[in-house]
C-alpha cells in the first residue's frame, strides 16, 4: 500500500512539473481520434500491415503469407509480384505496434467501445487538468468554458452510442493490424506535438509562444495525414523532432547530455528509413562539429570534452535494431533490408530457419551487394541537368497534383522575404545562439532534403507521391522552426499570441465552412474525388501565394507607415489557418477515397454520421453547378 502512495505522489509531481506538456499531449491525441479513419489508402501499407500480422502470430516476417494486398485465390497484387513477394521494410513500425495490436486483439469485437470510453474521458481530464493548473485559462470572459467541454464530452458519449457500431476484430481476415498501426501513429502525433512544443519553449523563453510554434509546425505540414495511415512518415516526423528538440536545447543549455539524446534518434530513424538516417546523420555531425568548435573555450565543454566527443557514438546505440533487421533480413548488418527485393529469396518453398526465417535468404540476399558508402554516393547524388527544375517542382509546383513544400511552410517564406527590411530590428532581437540555431536547422533541413536527390525527378511526378512530397514530409519541423524564430523576433508580443491563436480558431472555422460549401459546389453521384483533392491543393496554392503577397505589402506599410497592428496578425492568423484546414480537407477526402479498401472507418461514431450526413445531404439537395 505504501508503495502504491509513493508511486502516486511521484506521480502527481511528475504531472505538476510536466503539466503543459501532458495537458498539450492529451488535447493533441484527443484531436487526432477526433479526425482519424483506420484504413489501408496507399498498397505500400499492405507491407506494414502484413509484417505486423506476421509478428503477432509468431510467422517469419519477410515472405508476404497473403493477408494484405492478395486476391481471394490467394494470388498476390502485381504490387507484390514486382516485389518477389517479400516483405522488404524495416519492422520499426510494426514492432511498436504490437502492444496497440495486443491491447485491440484483447478487447476484441469490443474495441471501438472502449476508444469512445476512453476518449471521453480523455476530454473530462482535459477539462480538469486545466482548471487545476491553469485557471486564469478556464474562462472566457468569465465563461466557464472548461465546464461546457465537460457537458459536452458526456452528450458526445451519447451519441456515439446512438450510433455504435463494432469494429469487427476477432474474425481471421479482420483488418485490426490497420487499426494497430493507425493508434500508433495517433500516439506519435501527440508525442511529437510535445517535443516541438518543448523545442519552442526552448527557442522563445515563453509558454505562449511555444503553444503557438507548435500550432505552426503541426498544422503548417502532412502530419494530421499521415497520423490517419498505416505509412511510417509520422514515425520518422517523430523522430526528426526528438533530434531537432536535442539540438536547440543543447544550443541554449549548453548542457552536452542533450547531443546523446540527438545522435541516439539519429540511429533510431536510420533503423525506419535508412536513406534519410545516413545524410540526417552526416548534418547532425556537421552542426556538433561547428559547435563544439565554436563552444572549445567554454568551461563546460573543457570539462566534459571526453563525453562530448563521445556522443556521436550513441548513433550506433539507437541504429543497432537497423544492424539486427539487416541481418535477419539481408544476411548483412550493413546492407539494408529493401535490397532483398533485388536479390530475393532462392526458394520461397522452402523450410523455415530455427530462427523463423525461410532457409536460403542470408546466402542469396548477401550477393552483389553495395557498401554503405556507395549507397550514400547514389542516393544524394542528384541529376544536376534537371537540379533546378527539379527543385523548383518539388518546392512550389509538383506534376502530380501534390501541394510543394515550401507551400506548406509559409512562415519559413515570410521570415526569409520580412529580412530586408526588417533586418534592423531582427539584429536587434536575435541573438548569436537563434542564429546558430537556424544555421543548424538549415543544416539539419538540407540532410533531409538530400536523402532523396536521386530521386528528384520522379518525386515531384508520380501519382503514388502525394498528397504532399511525403518522402520528404520531416523537413517541414526544421523549416518551420527557421521562420518561427526570425518572425518571433520582429512581431510577435507576448499580448498578441492568444489573440492570434482565437483568430486561427476563428479563421479555421470559416474556411472549413467555406471547404464545405466548396464540396456542395461540385459534388455529384460521380464525383472523382482525387481531382476534389487537386482542385483543394491548387485553392491552397493560390491560397498561400496571395496572402504572402498581402502579408509582406502589410509588413511593409506596417514597418513604414504604421498601420493598425491587427492588420498583421489577422494576415499572420490566416497563413496558419490555410494549411491547417488543407490537411483536413485532405484527411475526410482520402477517407472517401479510401471507403471499402481494407480497414474500419472514424473511431468515433459521431464523426462517421457527421460526414455521411454531410454526403448524404449533398448528394441529395445541391445540384452541380461546377464539374
Amino acid at each position: 500500500m505504501r508503495d502504491v502512495e509513493q508511486f502516486s505522489e511521484k506521480f502527481q509531481r511528475i504531472v505538476e512539473r510536466e503539466k503543459a506538456g501532458v495537458i498539450l499531449f492529451i488535447a493533441a491525441l484527443i484531436f487526432i481520434i477526433v479526425i482519424s479513419h483506420p484504413q489501408i489508402l496507399l498498397n505500400d501499407e499492405w507491407i506494414t500491415t502484413n509484417q505486423l500480422a506476421q509478428l503477432h502470430s509468431g510467422s517469419q516476417f519477410i515472405l508476404n503469407e497473403g493477408k494484405y494486398g492478395t486476391y481471394e485465390n490467394g494470388t498476390p497484387f502485381a504490387y507484390f509480384e514486382h516485389r518477389n513477394n517479400i516483405l522488404g521494410y524495416p519492422l520499426f513500425l510494426p514492432l511498436i505496434s504490437l502492444p496497440a495490436l495486443h491491447i485491440i486483439t484483447l478487447f476484441g469485437d469490443t474495441f471501438d467501445y472502449w476508444m469512445i470510453t476512453g476518449w471521453t474521458l480523455l476530454v473530462i481530464l482535459l477539462a480538469l487538468l486545466i482548471r487545476t493548473y491553469y485557471p486564469e485559462y478556464a474562462k472566457i470572459r468569465g465563461v466557464p468554458w472548461t465546464s461546457f467541454l465537460i457537458i459536452i464530452a458526456f452528450v458526445l458519449f451519447i451519441v456515439n452510442i446512438l450510433y455504435y457500431v463494432p469494429f469487427y476484430i476477432s474474425p481471421p481476415d479482420a483488418p485490426r493490424e490497420v487499426a494497430a498501426l493507425i493508434l500508433t501513429n495517433n500516439l506519435l502525433f501527440a508525442g511529437m506535438a510535445v517535443a516541438i512544443y518543448a523545442t519552442v519553449r526552448v527557442l522563445s523563453r515563453n509558454q505562449g509562444l511555444a503553444l503557438l510554434g507548435t500550432v505552426i509546425c503541426m498544422g503548417s505540414s502532412s502530419y494530421f495525414i499521415w497520423a490517419s495511415s498505416a505509412k511510417d512518415h509520422m514515425l520518422q516526423a517523430f523522430l526528426v523532432s526528438l533530434i531537432v528538440f536535442g539540438i536547440v536545447s543543447y544550443l541554449y543549455s549548453g548542457k552536452y547530455r542533450f547531443w546523446f539524446l540527438s545522435f541516439f534518434f539519429v540511429g533510431l530513424l536510420a533503423w525506419d528509413r535508412p536513406e534519410m538516417g545516413i545524410p540526417v546523420l552526416l548534418s547532425v555531425l556537421v552542426v556538433f562539429a561547428l559547435l563544439t568548435v565554436r563552444d572549445r573555450l567554454q568551461p563546460e565543454t573543457k570539462k566534459n570534452l571526453a563525453f562530448l566527443i563521445m556522443s556521436p557514438f550513441f548513433t550506433l546505440i539507437g541504429a543497432l535494431p537497423l544492424l539486427i533487421n539487416n541481418y535477419l533480413v539481408s544476411g548483412n548488418p550493413l546492407v539494408a533490408m529493401y535490397t532483398i527485393w533485388s536479390t530475393g529469396v532462392e526458394d520461397a518453398g522452402m523450410g523455415t530457419s530455427a530462427g523463423g526465417l525461410p532457409e536460403g535468404v542470408t546466402s542469396t540476399a548477401s550477393q552483389g551487394i553495395t557498401s554503405i558508402s556507395s549507397l550514400l554516393i547514389r542516393q544524394v547524388t542528384p541529376q544536376f541537368d534537371t537540379l533546378p527544375r527539379d527543385l523548383f517542382k518539388i518546392m512550389l509546383f509538383p506534376e502530380n497534383g501534390s501541394i510543394g513544400i515550401l507551400m506548406l511552410t509559409p512562415f519559413f517564406i515570410i521570415g526569409l522575404l520580412a529580412i530586408p527590411f526588417w533586418y534592423p530590428k531582427i539584429k536587434e532581437k536575435i541573438s548569436k545562439t537563434d542564429i546558430s540555431a537556424i544555421i543548424s536547422l538549415a543544416i539539419l533541413a538540407f540532410g533531409i532534403l538530400i536523402s532523396f536527390a536521386r530521386s528528384f525527378p520522379g518525386v515531384f511526378q508520380s501519382m503514388g507521391i502525394g498528397p504532399d512530397i511525403r518522402y520528404l514530409c520531416p523537413i517541414y519541423i526544421p523549416l518551420n522552426l527557421i521562420g518561427i524564430i526570425v518572425v518571433f523576433s520582429f512581431l510577435t508580443d507576448t499580448q498578441d499570441v492568444w489573440k492570434i491563436i482565437r483568430y486561427v480558431f476563428i479563421l479555421s472555422l470559416g474556411l472549413l465552412v467555406a471547404l464545405t460549401l466548396g464540396f456542395f459546389i461540385v459534388i455529384n453521384n460521380d464525383v472523382d474525388f482525387y481531382l476534389m483533392l487537386a482542385r483543394l491543393t491548387t485553392a491552397l496554392t493560390i491560397g498561400i501565394l496571395v496572402s504572402i503577397a498581402a502579408c509582406m505589402f502589410i509588413l511593409f506599410l506596417y514597418r513604414y507607415a504604421r498601420i493598425d497592428r491587427n492588420a498583421v496578425i489577422i494576415v499572420f492568423s490566416l497563413l496558419i489557418a490555410l494549411p491547417l484546414i488543407w490537411q483536413l480537407g485532405t484527411v475526410f477526402l482520402t477517407y472517401t477515397m479510401a471507403a471499402g479498401l481494407e480497414g474500419y472507418t472514424f473511431w468515433l461514431p459521431f464523426m462517421r454520421k457527421a460526414l455521411y450526413g454531410l454526403f448524404e445531404l449533398m448528394l441529395s439537395y445541391f445540384p452541380v453547378l461546377i464539374m
